[in-house]
């Protein structure tokens, strides 16, 4: 199995890990392999800069698991993958944006009620940037915060499979970085 002589990659800016770039399209998300082979259409926004590296120098960048989900990408649609991983300039991945004049949207756009801390994708997701959600917390209180603040400091849901295959992520604890978007009922 032959593997591209070469291949863009992505840091996550909370995280710092790097992410194998599959494809980067207009609409503001991007194609990805995570750490653990896993391969997800994810914002943007959570990266730096795209930048090439040289299969010669995977093992400093990758896991085992991206490498195999490489090779994998790379045998099934060989050319596609090659058209992202051939450029050697450095691109931002954040530049591109519709030129379609909207008004941003304000608010809460979308709410629902949880025994615990559960983010549905389904719900989140078309929300613009700007646009709030509300968790109704059983026994708890509101968890309250916008689509662009969920996506910086809950960026372990936003990368997670969970999320973005099953649909929704759940906490089974509280942890400590939500409890200050939390009112009491």
């Amino acid at each position: 199995m032959t593997l591209l002589s070469r291949f863009r990659a992505v840091r996550n800016l909370n995280s710092g890990q790097i992410f194998v770039l599959l494809d980067d399209s207009p609409d503001q998300k991007i194609t990805v392999i995570n750490p653990k082979g896993n391969t997800l259409t994810v914002p943007a926004g959570l990266f730096e800069e795209s930048f090439s590296v040289g299969m010669d120098r995977c093992a400093e960048y990758l896991t085992d698991l991206q490498v195999q989900a490489l090779q994998k990408t790379s045998s099934m649609g060989r050319r596609r993958a090659q058209s992202s991983a051939t450029g050697t300039s450095r691109t931002r991945l954040t530049k591109s944006r519709s030129k379609v004049k909207t008004t941003p949207k304000h608010g809460i756009g979308a709410e629902w009620s949880c025994d615990k801390l559960t983010f549905y994708k389904h719900k989140i997701e078309p929300l613009s940037e700007t646009e709030s959600f509300k968790i109704h917390l059983d026994r708890t209180g509101v968890f309250q915060i916008s689509k662009a603040v969920f996506q910086r400091l809950f960026n372990d849901v936003v990368m997670s499979t969970d999320y973005w295959k099953e649909g929704a992520f759940s906490y089974q604890e509280l942890p400590e970085k939500a409890r200050s978007f939390i009112s009491p009922v």
